[in-house]
C-alpha cells in the first residue's frame, strides 16, 4: 500500500523536530492516538530511520489497566515486531494541592524521562497529544486563567519531549486507523466527566461549538499559535535583559532592576517564571500577579520582597535580607532611582558642571555607557584619581569617617570590562581612574540624595 497523505504531512513534520536515527521512547496508551502515532512512525521508518521503544505507563487507576497492557503488548509485537516496556506506576498525590490526574501526569513523565536515559543520550520522548487536546487545553487555561505562555497550549518541543500530532485531529488519526486496519482501546475513564480535562471534551466544547462557534476549535488553535509567537519573543527578550544584567535565576538571591519598569507585564511576569522554574517552582498567573504587585510568599517558602529600587526573589532560608548583599540594579541614562530610603538623580552632562547636591560623582559616558549601582561588598577596591595602587573601600569609608551604618547604605557605581565587575566610583567620595573624563565631554552625572540628613558635613568629589 502506498504512502497517504497523512503519512506525508506526518514525514515532513518529524523532518522539523528530530534528526535521523536517534532512539525514540514512544507513550503507547493502547488509545487511538498513541496507536495512530506509533503507525505513523513505523510508516515513515524506512524514510526518516529511528530506533523505536514503545512503553506504556500502567497508572493502576482503572480494573481494566493490566488486561490493556497484556493486549497492547501482543497486539504491537504482532503487527510490528516490537516488544511494549509496561511500567506500573503509584499515582497517589504527594500533596492536598495536587490531584490525581496531576499526580498520574508526573509519575507517567518520570518513567518516560528514566526509560529515555536508558535508551541512549540523544534520546527523545514522542507522544501523541494531538489538535483536539491542543484547543481543550488553550480553553481549559483561559477559563482556570493564564498568562501568554499559558495561552501557547502544548508545546511540539519541551526539552526532551517531542509532541509530532499537533496538526492532526482525533477524527482524522482514527480514520487512518481504520484505513489501515489497526485496532485501538477505548479507556472508559476517557468519558467519565469527574475529571475536569473530560467536561471540557464532552460538555463545555461541544457546547460552545453549537451555540457560539462553529469553528471553535480552529480559533483557539489559531490563537494559541499567535500567543506561541509572542511567548517566544517574550523569551528571547528575557534571554537578552539577563545576559546584559548578568541575572543568573539559578542563585538563592536574585534581583530584577525595577528601572526597567517600563518593560511590558508579560516580560516581567516571564522572568518571574524562569526564577520558579529554576528553583522547581509551577507559578500560577494568580501567584506572578501579586509578586509583580508587592510582596508576597510563594509556595515551598519562597518570598518577593520590593526595595532598593528593585524586586527581589528569596531562597526560604534567606532570613531578615538586607539587600544591600544581593541588589545589584542597572542605573538608568537619565532619571531618578530610589535607593536605601533617599534616591539618586542620574543625569548626562558635559564635564565640567557646577555641582548641585552634597554627593556626586561624573564619570565618561563613553568610556562606561553601561552601569549599574549596588551596595559595598567585602573586598572591594578603587584605584583614585591620580593614584597607582589601589585602595580599599573600607579604608574609604574609614578616612572619610562615614559611620558603619551607612557603609552598608552608600552607593557604589560599577561598570563591566572583559567580564568583570570593575568599582568605578563610591558616590560623592571617589572615582576610579579608569572613570576619568576631561572638559567638554559628556558624562554621567550621579547625584545621592539620602533621606536622613548627613551628620558630619557635606562631601563633594
Amino acid at each position: 500500500m502506498g504512502q497517504n497523505p497523512l503519512e506525508e504531512k506526518f514525514l515532513t513534520t518529524i523532518q522539523r523536530l528530530w534528526p535521523q536515527g536517534v532512539p525514540l521512547v514512544v507513550a503507547v496508551s493502547g488509545g487511538s492516538d498513541s496507536m495512530a502515532l506509533l503507525a505513523l512512525l513505523m510508516a515513515t521508518l524506512s524514510q526518516w530511520p529511528a530506533s523505536i521503544y514503545p512503553m506504556h505507563i500502567d497508572h493502576g487507576l482503572r480494573e481494566q489497566s493490566a488486561a490493556d497492557a497484556k493486549w497492547l503488548k501482543s497486539y504491537v509485537r504482532e503487527k510490528w515486531g516490537l516488544p511494549v516496556v509496561v511500567k506500573e506506576v503509584d499515582a497517589t498525590p504527594m500533596t492536598s494541592h495536587e490531584s490525581v490526574e496531576m499526580a498520574a501526569r508526573r509519575v507517567r513523565y518520570q518513567a518516560l524521562h528514566h526509560y529515555a536515559e536508558e535508551c541512549g543520550p540523544d534520546t527523545r520522548i514522542v507522544v501523541a497529544h494531538q489538535s483536539d487536546d491542543q484547543a481543550e487545553t488553550i480553553l481549559m487555561r483561559i477559563l482556570v486563567g493564564t498568562g501568554i505562555e499559558g495561552l501557547s497550549g502544548i508545546k511540539p518541543i519541551q526539552g526532551l519531549v517531542v509532541r509530532p500530532l499537533l496538526e492532526f485531529s482525533r477524527e482524522d488519526l482514527r480514520q487512518y486507523l481504520r484505513a489501515r486496519l489497526i485496532s485501538w482501546r477505548e479507556d472508559e475513564t476517557n468519558s467519565d466527566v469527574k475529571w475536569v480535562r473530560n467536561r471540557i471534551r464532552h460538555q463545555v466544547m461541544p457546547f460552545l461549538t453549537h451555540e457560539v462557534n462553529p469553528k471553535l476549535s480552529s480559533a483557539l488553535i489559531r490563537l494559541g499559535k499567535q500567543a506561541s509567537e509572542l511567548s517566544g519573543w517574550i523569551d528571547s527578550a528575557v534571554e537578552q535583559f539577563f545576559s546584559e544584567h548578568h541575572i543568573d535565576v539559578s542563585q538563592p538571591a536574585v534581583t530584577i532592576p525595577l528601572t526597567h519598569s517600563v518593560l511590558p507585564r508579560p516580560i516581567l511576569a516571564a522572568m518571574l517564571s524562569r526564577y520558579g522554574i529554576a528553583h522547581g517552582l509551577r507559578l500560577s498567573a494568580r501567584q506572578i500577579n501579586a509578586a509583580l504587585a508587592g510582596d508576597t510568599t510563594w509556595p515551598k517558602g519562597f518570598r518577593v520582597m520590593h526595595g532598593d529600587g528593585a524586586l527581589h526573589l528569596l531562597e526560604p532560608q534567606i532570613t531578615n535580607p538586607t539587600f544591600s548583599e544581593c541588589a545589584l540594579v542597572e542605573l538608568p541614562k537619565e532619571g531618578r532611582l530610589a535607593w536605601c530610603g533617599g534616591h539618586l538623580e542620574i543625569r548626562t552632562k558635559t564635564w565640567p558642571f557646577a555641582n548641585q547636591g552634597s554627593y556626586i560623582s561624573a564619570i565618561d559616558l563613553a568610556r562606561w555607557p553601561i552601569l549599574s549601582i549596588r551596595c559595598w561588598q567585602p573586598g572591594d577596591s578603587i584605584r583614585p584619581l591620580g593614584m597607582h595602587g589601589t585602595k580599599k573601600l573600607q579604608d574609604v569609608f574609614s578616612d572619610y569617617k562615614i559611620p558603619r551604618p551607612w557603609r552598608h547604605r552608600w552607593p557604589v557605581i560599577v561598570g563591566y570590562a572583559e567580564g568583570q565587575v570593575r568599582v568605578l566610583a563610591v558616590v560623592g567620595l571617589v572615582t576610579d581612574d579608569e572613570a576619568k573624563t576631561w572638559p567638554g565631554r559628556l558624562v554621567h552625572g550621579i547625584s545621592w540624595h539620602p533621606k536622613t540628613e548627613d551628620p558630619w558635613g557635606k562631601i563633594r568629589s
